[in-house]
């Protein structure tokens, strides 16, 4: 397997401080125009499955990929970011928001194949916030499930995800070996990160590659 982690395009979270930030922030449109180079260089890995966080801003990232390509595309959950859908900036404002519905994903998003725990409840259903402990459990399970699988086949693929838990996925892939790990621990947005992982050995190929983007665009 070829595994792509991609770090979505800007959105408007991150052009504002923590303190006027809101759960499920959109793309600038500095984030649409890097997720159009994002997409014509998608065209030439291919990729045959594409997975995405339920944020709006994967999805918005996600959607650009699957027009231009011929993929396979569907909603992980587990690949949100630390936390889950929140609202507030600090333990006592912390407050867990529903996150979209199925029926909004389909309308927004059309051809992503949405999952079955994305309900009218929407798919974080307004749970209180991610803990560490809950977070490192979904960093060891997404791992394990991308390796069980798609480990054993020769299929290219592509995780839409965030900055944050891509790191730990990373380090979980790589094994968490000082030695294994990159030096520049920055993702910047709609970075790439590649591996090739056959049986248990993994490769990691690329790290926070934004070579598909134009310096001007990069963020």
């Amino acid at each position: 397997m070829k595994l792509f982690i991609i770090r979505h395009a800007q959105s408007q979270n991150n052009a504002l401080p923590t303190s006027q930030r809101v759960p499920d922030a959109p793309l600038t449109e500095l984030g649409f125009a890097q997720a159009r180079y994002l997409a014509q260089w998608a065209q030439q890995a291919p990729f045959h499955e594409l997975l995405t966080s339920p944020f709006r801003r994967t999805l918005q990232t996600s959607q650009l990929i699957y027009d231009a390509s011929d993929v396979d595309w569907m909603t992980w959950t587990q690949l949100h970011e630390q936390g889950g859908c929140v609202s507030g900036v600090d333990t006592a404002s912390f407050q867990g928001e529903p996150g979209m519905t199925g029926d909004a994903i389909r309308q927004e998003f059309p051809g992503c194949v949405v999952t079955a725990d994305i309900d009218d409840q929407g798919w974080w259903k307004s749970q209180p916030r991610e803990t560490d402990a809950q977070l490192m459990e979904r960093v060891t399970a997404v791992k394990e499930r991308l390796v069980t699988e798609f480990g054993a086949g020769q299929r290219n693929i592509a995780c839409v995800t965030h900055a944050d838990f891509s790191q730990l996925l990373i380090s979980a892939l790589l094994g968490d070996v000082p030695d294994n790990q990159p030096e520049e621990r920055s993702l910047l947005n709609t970075s790439v990160t590649s591996f090739t992982i056959e049986g248990t050995s993994v490769l990691m190929d690329g790290y926070s590659n934004v070579d598909h983007l134009p310096p001007e665009l990069v963020s």
